[in-house]
């Protein structure tokens, strides 16, 4: 089973939803791109091969140019403002958010579609994740690919919530900085990149609360041992906050 292959299928079964809503297919990406006028989207999978078997694991991503360009400017990578696996954005439009859920989803294999060649591979993983039943497929059975891309489809309309709840920066600044601060959130992958995005973006919205963010956010720091250098470039971003729009 060819990984462009695969690309070819998914992004062919998407292609009316991105003609509809203004995205660009980009094949080497595997990805869906739009970009507005400060900020990009990207509905893209990243995936795991493995000869006959496939894992497709489907993402949302919204990237502030501002606020990267930020991070950039005081050394600190960032690949997004805010990210996440839409099968999780899924299970918690149905079932609500609770701090284990990325574990779980992990060890049940439902944050993923699974795509196998074997029919003996299906069944057995059919079997032991029984909660991934509707995202477990077998590319030698009839209609495989019909499947795969509704199963896709069904997540976009999830997609296009977190797009229109996250399309400004006031919205990113209540999704990381409302109080008090979730250390697990779902739409970042660290508490240091939390804490990166969650002052840049109270600065920029002009959060009231920004002092006293910068105090817990550094605070968070120190009682999790965080590295010292993130520490620092934490610092640093702050100065460069309170320097740069000192008047916001």
């Amino acid at each position: 089973m060819k990984i462009k292959d695969i690309k070819e299928i998914v992004l062919s079964g998407l292609k009316p939803f991105a003609d509809e809503h203004g995205f660009k297919i980009n094949k080497g990406r595997f990805s869906l791109i739009s970009k507005r006028y400060d900020y990009q989207i990207l509905i893209h999978f990243t995936y795991i091969t493995c000869g006959f078997n496939v894992e497709l694991f489907p993402y949302i991503d919204i990237k502030f140019n501002t606020v990267h360009n930020i991070c950039e400017q005081n050394g600190f990578d960032l690949n997004y403002t805010a990210f996440i696996n839409l099968f999780m954005l899924e299970e918690i439009h149905k079932h609500g958010w609770y701090n284990g859920l990325r574990n779980q989803m992990l060890k049940s294999n439902t944050d993923r579609v699974n795509l196998t060649e074997y029919k003996e591979t299906f069944e057995y993983l059919r079997e032991e994740y029984p909660l991934a039943k509707d995202r477990i497929i077998c590319t030698e059975h009839a209609g495989w690919i019909e499947r795969c891309n509704d199963r896709i489809m069904e997540l976009m309309p999830y997609a296009l919530d977190y797009i229109e709840k996250y399309s400004t920066i006031e919205a990113i600044d209540r999704l990381y900085n409302t109080l008090p601060i979730n250390r697990y959130d779902p739409n970042c992958s660290s508490i240091v990149h939390h804490c990166m995005i969650g002052i840049i973006s109270a600065k920029l919205a002009h959060n009231p609360q920004y002092d006293e963010l910068k105090q817990i956010y550094y605070s968070i720091m120190e009682k999790d041992n965080i590295l010292e250098e993130y520490k620092q470039t934490f610092l640093k971003i702050i100065d460069y906050l309170d320097s740069t729009y000192p008047c916001l």
